[in-house]
């Protein structure tokens, strides 16, 4: 497993080899992948693309999607809005879904520059890695995990984490050999 410090030089050398690169950062819940792509876009001028951004809206989470890895996600639409610029290279935006007004936003999302990381579970999906060059896994322990999840969503909000989204995630990450997948595990407790 790699420091983020490793896991930044990872990127700054191959950043030297290339006009732009596409890094995916997967990993558990409250490892700190939002952050960590945050701080990665600051350093290289980049940009981040949020997977939460991509939830499909509950009247469409319907029980058979709900029993596929990653059913919880619009996959269509990330294909069209993410994957497809992705392909040609060009700058792209996209309008983000909120989960609590069950609606995509009006403000779009810009994405340019040379570093592009595409952030949160569900960034590996098996039929979505051919347009990464770089693959993370971000993870925490367990005992890190519920600290950070108590810390962000308080007592209450944390159960539906320990109770529903961790074992979706934990079922995702083994049904899609997320983590054997991956380039490299990063430590995001360092």
């Amino acid at each position: 497993m790699m420091t983020k410090a490793d896991a930044v030089a990872l990127i700054a050398g191959r950043l030297e080899q290339t006009d732009r690169l596409v890094v995916a950062l997967d990993g558990m819940s409250c490892a700190g992948k939002t952050t960590f792509a945050r701080e990665l876009a600051q350093r290289f001028s980049g940009s981040v693309v949020h997977m939460d951004d991509f939830f499909l809206p509950r009247d469409r989470f319907t029980v058979e999607m709900q029993s596929l890895p990653g059913g919880n996600m619009d996959r269509h639409r990330f294909r069209l809005e993410v994957l497809a610029p992705l392909a040609t290279g060009d700058d792209f935006a996209y309008a983000p879904f909120s989960c609590a007004q069950q609606a995509l936003l009006p403000d779009k999302v810009a994405v340019t520059g040379r570093l592009i990381v595409v952030e949160g579970a569900y960034a590996l999906l098996p039929d979505w890695g051919e347009y990464y060059d770089l693959a993370l896994f971000l993870q925490v322990s367990a005992e890190e995990q519920q600290g950070r999840l108590l810390l962000r969503n308080g007592a209450r909000g944390m159960v539906p984490f320990l109770t529903r989204w961790i074992p979706r995630e934990e079922s995702y990450f083994t049904a899609c050999y997320v983590r054997a997948r991956c380039d490299a595990l990063v430590d995001g407790e360092d």
